[in-house]
């Protein structure tokens, strides 16, 4: 059976199309803000890679502090003000 009028069934389908897709875009932005994506994928290795690089060792930088021998009181003198 063939329909008399088609005219406008290309533009309504790219309409509920474009409706589809903005609106997945927009849940998962959400979704991704919500769940502190971006910032975990910045913070989690860079507080090893400041551990590297304040100490020589990979991990956070306060626990391997005193594992590093220039951290040691003999090394330096501290400013007293």
């Amino acid at each position: 059976m063939k329909l008399k009028n088609q005219r406008g069934q290309l533009a309504l389908e790219a309409v509920l199309l474009m409706t589809v897709i903005l609106s997945a875009t927009l849940f998962g932005i959400k979704l991704l803000k919500d769940n502190d994506v971006l910032s975990n994928l910045v913070e989690s290795p860079w507080e090893r890679t400041s551990g590297m690089i304040e100490n020589g060792i990979w991990g956070p930088p306060a626990a391997n502090r005193k594992k590093v021998p220039y951290n040691s009181s003999r090394f330096y003198t501290p400013i007293h003000q």
